[in-house]
């Protein structure tokens, strides 16, 4: 009977493990990013540095992805190396959005900050 329950107990552990860390994230607070002008008087509107501002981050971040992705050939075979090289790969997108996005709106006169709107 130990054995059966021990066998259950190792099968369904990963699912558990995420059903958990489902709950976990999902009852957070919320935030949202704001941004607020670094300079008196600003060459542009928000709304333009954005839009300067996004695509060289989505570029520069779809690169970083693609080049962790080709680093990522060592992490195993199998779901958990498949999530592993998913999981690094993403990390690398957002490091360089978020850093080509920093410089961006410095230069541009602006700067990011995060808000919480809800959960706080």
């Amino acid at each position: 009977m130990l054995e059966v329950l021990t066998s259950f107990k190792m099968k369904f552990f990963p699912f558990f493990l995420l059903i958990v860390m489902f709950f976990i994230t999902g009852c957070g607070a919320t935030y949202e990013t704001r941004y607020k002008p670094i300079i008196n008087e600003p060459n542009y509107t928000i709304n333009q540095v954005l839009a300067i501002c996004r695509p060289q981050a989505e570029a520069e971040g779809w690169s970083a992805k693609r080049l962790a992705k080709s680093q990522n050939k060592d992490t195993g075979g199998g779901f958990w190396g498949g999530a592993a090289s998913s999981v690094s790969a993403n990390g690398a997108y957002y490091r360089a959005y978020n850093q080509v996005m920093s410089g961006c709106l410095a230069s541009n006169g602006y700067s990011a900050y995060s808000e919480c709107v809800s959960g706080c």
